[in-house]
């Protein structure tokens, strides 16, 4: 199981001070992870929504991290990593400030995709349960660059001095794990 969100991202203008798209949103989903000593490969499905649309991604991560052991039953890591989050499908919320015209694709259909990188760190904890079972907790914070969705707003706007926030998030994760 996952948790998380986005606290920032969007579009402003140079000021800062006129919001022309706010991208914040809270979600959850779930997740498979393979798990080695000093690493950890994830393909998770995520389901959010926020201001401006709801959507269900696939992510595909890849985590560094290094065990400190505690005792027995508990170690912790440090955790470094990247996460690519693509759209698989997306709708904007009724209401939503945006011009729709923008954003048409080839059949007609509102294109919406907030596909983006993430750069995530943070820390981990694992609970030996028997010799094969663990339970782990991870927390991340991650900064994300530019999804396509606010590139294009930033291409196609009218607006003078147009620019992309810095989209940054927390992600929690709990999982069980299996040793082969």
């Amino acid at each position: 199981m996952l948790i998380g969100g986005n606290l920032g991202g969007g579009i402003s203008t140079e000021n800062g001070k006129l919001d022309i798209v706010k991208l914040p949103y809270f979600g959850g989903g779930g997740f498979l992870f393979f798990d080695a000593t000093y690493g950890e490969i994830s393909v998770a499905f995520f389901g959010g929504g926020g201001n401006l649309a709801w959507f269900v991604d696939l992510n595909i991560g890849l985590l560094g991290r290094y065990p400190f052991v505690i005792n027995d039953k508990l170690s912790i890591s440090p955790l470094l990593g990247i996460d690519y989050q693509t759209t698989l499908s997306a709708k904007f919320n009724d209401g939503a400030d945006i011009d729709y015209s923008t954003f048409i694709n080839r059949r007609g259909k509102i294109a919406i995709d907030l596909s983006a990188l993430w750069f995530k760190f943070g820390g981990g904890l694992d609970y030996v349960i028997t010799q094969k079972i663990y339970a782990r907790i991870e927390t991340l914070y991650g900064l994300r660059i530019a999804n396509r969705f606010e590139e294009n707003v930033k291409t196609f706007s009218t607006r003078d001095g147009v620019k992309t926030q810095l989209g940054h998030g927390l992600t929690v994760k709990l999982a069980v794990g299996y040793k082969f």
